[in-house]
């Protein structure tokens, strides 16, 4: 079975439809997972650069920290140090190890370190901020801040059992007489003598006396490689950047701390200082410090050496306070960070784990990346909604387009059928009473004359179809129906009267012509041609459908507002609604339409319209019941 050409049509538009829509749904998808995706990327690339900014803030308040307590010397971890260099009031030397001075780190107060100790073999630890004996009884007198020190020896108390001495001395780098390791014994120099830079030339020799060091040592090969010195390099670069007082305050302390044991005024305090035993810490090597956690813990430590007797250094940080101070710094930036510890920093280096602070063996854990906070009005969803409404709109001009194509060509089918129709039955006619009157059939005058009166309507009839589509015609190419002239509303209509009349009567109609005589004086300007096909037209209609043959036609003209208004009445049984409708469409009667009612091709009204249009008016249906229908004709005068 044959699919009708519009059916076809119809198959093929879905189907291009279904394409479409298919490839702009799969365009629009991927464009909003790029989007999205393209989001997702940059809140990626931000949350890393909040994480980057983290670290760095946290290495810059840590690293200054770390290269002080880096930086301190051996000699202030014992509570007194001796003074070398000193001279009395006479300008004459002191014998070195006869002038002590306390630690500077009797008075150090920092929020983030507990307490700074000495580890010696055999278990022995002590700290210069928990004196005892008469130790204690003297830096009474000095600083009076004895609570602070008793805390001190509760600390070192519980450090005595946390640390052993020989773990401690495996986990820290050793000692040894490579030259790299000037780098780190030069360092708790660059803090007293700022101007000092990495030199040329010397060795270290004696680092416990700075006057003697002619500049520092130069780097080597395995100093350049090396990760720890290279830790160092950056500490020492971070401390250079620290001010220099503040920093020389903190390690050095205020110059009145020296005690000349010669000049004390307490006579027990001299003897009891006179029998302090303090270090020697001539020919020292030092080791490089680091940083390493026992359990929750952390510490910085290093080894030293002096005298043949080999300690270990270092300061216990307040981690849970250092923590707080941390997570403050990057509230802004992470606000779920968190700071953990790492056990094996190299391990955990070479796990890939980069997130790692580079000043101590601490990873931050920056939290869970920010939600998706795309906002629904983004420039790809912009376009993508104006492309959607573009092709929203192309499928619904593409729509109307075909279904009025295919409408017309419906109309036009029904049209030529509908002519065909009309066209068959007066040719018929013709060759019927052609025949009959060519072969002497019809012999009586009567007969012969109803036969030629009956071809003379069938050839008005077919001249009045042919007329009507040749107007159409012209309609449509833009071409004018005739001339423009002036006249009388009364001489258009008696010019007018004859041919409606005859058209009524052959209908066996009354036709009736209403005007008063101011009427009849208007004058219009307009194509007389013209309108008498409308009016013909309408009559023609009210003929057909107007009811019995005995009813009446009535054509009324009246002059209102500055136009003409024409009425062409009928006293028929009106028009349906649904016919109504579609009353002025062309080509809307069928073949079969017109096989089941009067006669006709469905064009009259749909031609009057537009000829009455086209002379600056309009045709219109202002009444439609059962006693009948009412069109108005309406020109300009």
């Amino acid at each position: 079975m044959f699919l009708s050409r519009a059916v076809s049509n119809w198959i093929l538009f879905g189907t291009c439809l279904a394409v479409l829509l298919a490839g702009t749904g799969y365009i629009t998808v991927v464009a909003v997972w790029l989007d999205r995706k393209d989001a997702a990327d940059q809140r990626a690339a931000e949350f890393e650069e909040n994480v980057r900014l983290a670290l760095w803030r946290i290495d810059s308040a840590l690293t200054p920290l770390i290269a002080l307590e880096a930086a301190r010397p051996p000699a202030h971890f014992t509570t007194y140090y001796a003074v070398a260099g000193s001279i009395n009031q006479a300008h004459l030397a002191i014998q070195d190890g006869q002038v002590l001075a306390p630690s500077p780190l009797v008075a150090f107060r920092s929020p983030y370190v507990q307490l700074h100790f000495q580890y010696e073999p055999g278990g022995t630890i002590s700290s210069p901020q928990a004196p005892s004996g008469d130790m204690l009884e003297s830096l009474r007198a000095r600083y009076g801040d004895v609570v602070r020190m008793e805390q001190a020896s509760r600390t070192l108390e519980r450090l005595r059992s946390m640390l052993d001495f020989d773990l401690l001395v495996a986990a820290l780098p050793p000692l040894g007489e490579d030259p790299s390791l000037a780098i780190e014994a030069s360092v708790p120099f660059l803090l007293c003598c700022p101007s000092m830079t990495l030199a040329d030339s010397g060795s270290p020799t004696d680092i416990s006396n700075p006057a003697s060091q002619p500049g520092l040592v130069r780097e080597t090969g395995r100093a350049r490689n090396d990760p720890t010195q290279q830790w160092i390099r950056s500490s020492i670069e971070q401390t250079q950047r620290v001010k220099q007082s503040e920093l020389s305050n903190q390690l050095v302390g205020d110059s009145s701390a020296t005690i000349p044991l010669q000049n004390r005024g307490a006579m027990h305090h001299h003897a009891a200082l006179a029998a302090v035993q303090v270090p020697s810490w001539n020919n020292m090597k030092l080791g490089g410090s680091r940083m390493i956690w026992n359990g929750e813990e952390l510490f910085l430590m290093r080894r030293v050496a002096a005298a043949g007797t080999e300690y270990v250094q270092g300061c216990w940080f307040d981690w849970p306070e250092m923590r707080q101070w941390f997570l403050e710094q990057i509230g802004d930036l992470l606000p779920e960070a968190a700071l953990v510890p790492v056990g094996d920093w190299s391990a955990a280096e070479a796990s890939g784990q980069t997130r790692l602070l580079g000043a101590a063996p601490v990873g931050l854990v920056p939290g869970r990346l920010p939600a998706d906070q795309t906002p629904l009005a983004s420039p790809t969803r912009h376009s993508l909604v104006i492309a959607w409404c573009c092709v929203l709109l192309a499928v619904a001009s593409a729509i109307i387009l075909l279904k009025g194509t295919i409408a017309l060509s419906d109309r036009r089918a029904q049209f030529v059928s509908a002519v065909t129709h009309e066209l068959r039955t007066p040719l018929t006619t013709f060759r019927m009473y052609a025949e009959m009157l060519a072969a002497g059939m019809i012999s009586e005058e009567r007969k012969r004359g109803e036969y030629l009166d009956t071809l003379r309507h069938e050839a008005d009839r077919l001249g009045h179809l042919v007329e009507n589509v040749l107007s159409y015609a012209r309609l449509d190419h833009g071409r004018s129906q005739g001339g423009i002239e002036e006249i009388t509303v009364g001489t258009l209509l008696d010019r007018l009267s004859d041919r409606l009349r005859q058209r009524s009567e052959h209908a066996a109609r009354t036709l009736s012509v209403e005007q008063n005589a101011a009427t009849r004086e208007l004058t219009v300007r307009t194509d007389v041609t013209a309108v008498g096909q409308i009016l013909f037209n309408l009559v023609d209609n009210a003929c057909k459908y107007g009811g019995s043959k005995e009813s009446s036609i009535h054509v009324q003209a009246a002059a209102c507002n500055g136009v003409l208004e024409i009425r062409v009445r009928d006293d028929g049984p009106g028009i349906s609604e649904s016919v109504a409708r579609r009353l002025f469409r062309p080509f809307s009667k069928s073949a079969e339409a017109a096989a089941q009612t009067a006669p006709g091709i469905g064009l009259g009204l749909a031609l009057s319209r537009r000829l009455a249009r086209s002379l600056g008016g309009d045709l219109l249906l202002e009444s439609n019941n059962d006693r009948g229908c009412c069109f108005v004709l309406s020109l300009p005068r």
